[in-house]
């Protein structure tokens, strides 16, 4: 299963901008939920903070539609399961050809 993605204020802001970026590109949340694999009313409930805390595969998905990479920073004061949780993620996304470089903080 995957890690959920970080404290709620971390969540809004790549929210935030993921749905910036959609509006930005011109997209429907229609579009960006057919390119992801997931319905517009998904989208719809992410975007407006109904689901508080969306998958990180979940949000991947989305940067991936949208052409835009999404970085993982972790914590040094991560228990040992978070932070193998977050390089986990990291190498399933890099097997999907994207970007995620990971740096400690």
């Amino acid at each position: 299963m995957d890690q959920v993605v970080g404290r709620h204020h971390d969540v809004e802001l790549i929210v935030a901008f993921l749905t910036a970026q959609r509006v930005e590109r011109g997209l429907t949340q229609r579009d960006l939920g057919r390119g992801a694999g997931m319905s517009q009313s998904s989208v719809c409930e992410i975007e407006a903070g109904v689901i508080p805390h969306p998958r990180s595969d979940t949000l991947a998905k989305m940067a991936e539609v949208l052409g835009v990479h999404l970085t993982l920073r972790t914590d040094p004061g991560l228990s040992p399961v978070d932070y193998a949780n977050t390089v986990a993620l990291a190498r399933r996304l890099a097997e999907r050809g994207m970007y995620v470089p990971v740096w400690m903080s």
